[in-house]
């Protein structure tokens, strides 16, 4: 286990719609051969979420997370296993007030019965886990009516039944509002020091790693797409202007530039290296297209990027989308969307199938490594 940096890799997420990859591990002997599998290549964490192996939707079933955390502990690698505590805090609020809420969707349950699986595999004793994770505060998820809710007396609830048990929370913390509290969970007394926290790791690593020679940094899809799918109605329709898609792009930006500012004071001697975005739905968007959108908000990426020091911009989509980016017909990238990533499911581009899916094969993450490496080189 590498004492100095500890990686954490989640090998599957907690929604139902990350199913729709074929890479995304669901049954319980999936999920744990892709735990031990990123051990094995220098994770020293594993983020575990289940799935119900007969649905692939999400589920907290004890018996899945025993059976993961059973193939981990019996394949001998070296690593700490961490169990989510999340589900089950959402709320799907109706138009109508209390009428209609809780609206279909909705799992909340106690902070005992998020916690369920934890509880059970520790009084078991065999399979427990090391970490379990604590969402610091409510949230909203997308633009609609849909809620994470986890209240201060919630957590402060959590804190205690992980103490009680010996297990170490991780504190999933999503804004400044979040950080404040954990503060406040810490004077409390309810978290024994060392505390860890999620959006802290990557500054605590760079302040205590003087010798960090290069970082990479990407926002991914995830963003944008929301923003897409449920102010735009994407992939369906698209229904949004220029000024609302410009509103949207500038807040990603700003939020990328303060993120590359702290990077930069945290390791100030540190290259840093931004990737920006492709377009995997060629020919998908209305005028002026995707690949322009694309453009636009890649542009305002690399003008961040350059007002930091010590960091540069990689840009993939002249290589995912050279048809576009030359200004030809947006079909044109079809080819290359199809070599790089996996929205070709059966070898033919289906955009709206459930198979497909937006992230790179392994030759499209070859390439965006390359890129990344020479971009590091040259600047």
């Amino acid at each position: 286990m590498n004492h100095d940096v500890m990686i954490t890799c989640a090998v599957t997420g907690d929604d139902t719609k990350v199913t729709k990859s074929p890479h995304c591990a669901v049954t319980p002997e999936q999920i744990a051969a892709t735990a031990i599998e990123a051990a094995q290549a220098g994770a020293a964490i594993v983020h575990i979420h289940v799935r119900d192996p007969a649905t692939g939707a999400f589920s907290m079933a004890t018996e899945h997370y025993r059976d993961v955390v059973r193939h981990i502990r019996e394949s001998g690698v070296d690593v700490l296993v961490n169990l989510t505590c999340g589900m089950g805090g959402y709320i799907c609020v109706g138009d109508h007030g209390l009428s209609d809420t809780p609206a279909p969707g909705s799992d909340f349950v106690s902070q005992e019965d998020r916690m369920r699986h934890v509880i059970d595999l520790c009084h078991e004793g065999k399979f427990r886990p090391d970490i379990a994770t604590l969402d610091c505060g409510s949230l909203n998820f997308g633009d609609g009516n849909r809620a994470y809710v986890s209240t201060p007396n919630y957590l402060r609830r959590g804190c205690a039944i992980l103490r009680e048990l010996g297990v170490k929370p991780e504190l999933e913390v999503f804004d400044t509002g979040n950080l404040w509290f954990v503060r406040q969970l810490i004077q409390e007394g309810l978290i024994d020091a060392p505390a860890l926290i999620q959006l802290a790791d990557a500054l605590s690593i760079l302040s205590t790693n003087h010798n960090v020679s290069v970082i990479t940094f990407d926002i991914g899809a995830n963003d944008v797409l929301q923003f897409l799918e449920h102010s735009c109605g994407f992939p369906l329709t698209f229904t949004c202007g220029s000024a609302q898609i410009g509103a949207e792009f500038t807040h990603v930006v700003e939020n990328v530039g303060s993120i590359l500012g702290q990077l930069h004071a945290a390791a100030p001697h540190a290259k840093i290296v931004e990737l920006g975005l492709y377009n995997p739905y060629p020919a998908v968007l209305p005028a002026p297209g995707g690949d322009q959108l694309v453009a636009q908000l890649n542009t305002a990426l690399a003008g961040v990027a350059a007002d930091v020091p010590n960091v540069s911009f990689a840009n993939p989509e002249p290589v995912f989308n050279p048809a576009g980016y030359h200004g030809k017909a947006e079909t044109g990238d079809i080819p290359t969307i199809c070599l790089f990533t996996a929205m070709c499911p059966g070898g033919t581009y289906n955009p709206v199938s459930t198979s497909a899916d937006i992230h790179p094969t392994r030759l499209g993450y070859a390439v965006l490594a390359t890129l990344i490496g020479l971009t590091y080189l040259t600047h």
